[in-house]
Parts: C-alpha cells; structure tokens; sequence
C-alpha cells in the first residue's frame, strides 16, 4: 500500500505497490480509528523504547520430540499392553498423547 506521510499524518494512498514498507503505521492507523490521544502518546512511548532496546528472540519450539529423559520402563509397559493392530486411529492418536507425557 503506498503511504504518503507528512507533519500532519500519513495518508493511504489506495495504491497497491510491490515490495514493503520502511516503517510499521500501527500507532497512525489507530489514531485514524480515533483512539485517545493518551493511549497513542504512550504507544509512541513505548515504541520508541522497543527501537532503543536489542530484540531478544524467544526460544523456537521444535516438532522434534526428545527422549532423554524418558520413562522407559512405563512407556514399554504401556506398549506391551496395547494390541496396536485392534486401535482405531483414534485410540493410537490417544496412546502416541499418553507417551508424549512420559517424556
């Protein structure tokens, strides 16, 4: 979407251009929306905290499942009762659950 800002604001220009845009408009749209001034003052606040501040990424959870740790002896257990080929798919989806939890 192409901006066009100025002292006053920005303005959409209802111009769709390839690429991306230099800045985020969050704070811009919401006084657009009509926010109280209060609420954009301290959003500029804070956005100027976060600019000063290094990004700390948070931890990416992996779809890999570890098995240090595990309870082998109740996981083999809970195998050795199980008839895999009678569970419908159902009933697997509920044994893989319970033995995600022993790890």
């Amino acid at each position: 979407m192409a901006v066009k800002k100025g002292t006053d604001g920005i303005r959409f220009l209802r111009k769709i251009v390839r690429g991306g845009v230099d800045e985020s408009y969050g704070i811009e749209v919401a006084k657009l929306a009509g926010l109280p001034e209060s609420i954009l003052r301290r959003s500029r606040e804070i956005l100027k905290e976060l600019e000063v501040k290094p990004v700390v990424q948070a931890p990416v959870e992996s779809d890999q499942v570890s098995f240090e740790g595990i309870n082998e002896k109740a996981v083999i257990n809970m195998l050795r009762k199980t008839n895999i080929d009678e569970l419908s798919d159902k009933e697997l989806r509920e044994l893989i659950s319970d033995i995600v939890r022993y790890i």
